[in-house]
């Protein structure tokens, strides 16, 4: 389920995601310009890969995520949507200018431990 806009500072945006398994998903932007309908369709591909991570017969239930794969596609897609802006996901118009819509706080929550994904290079 979207929850949308969690808290937004001058800098960052905040935006969270809860699954039906209360697994939190949270993004951290760095662009101002991100809209909420750029978000939503991220947030349903993260928890696409992240069911699909976590469907793995050997993964252990409430342990991180110990996938290559799972971060090698969370990787592209969270560098995809910064370049992109948000407009493939199908946001409405997308970010005018340079089209940056930077992620870079990652996906928390999401069990991988790191927390590295989608830091900013």
């Amino acid at each position: 389920m979207y929850i949308g806009l969690l808290f937004p500072t001058e800098v960052y945006k905040v935006y969270g995601y809860v699954t039906n398994s209360k697994t939190k998903i949270i993004v951290v932007c760095d662009d101002s310009e991100v809209k909420d309908s750029e978000m939503k369709p991220l947030f349903q591909r993260l928890h696409s890969l992240y069911v699909d991570a976590v469907s793995n017969p050997f993964h252990v239930t409430d342990k991180p995520i110990v996938s290559q794969r799972f971060e090698d596609e969370v990787s592209d897609l969270v560098s995809s949507f910064s370049t992109s802006g948000g407009k493939q996901f199908g946001g409405g118009g997308g970010v005018s200018g340079s089209g940056s819509g930077g992620l870079v706080g990652g996906v928390g929550g999401l069990g991988a431990g790191s927390g590295r994904f989608g830091r900013k290079k």
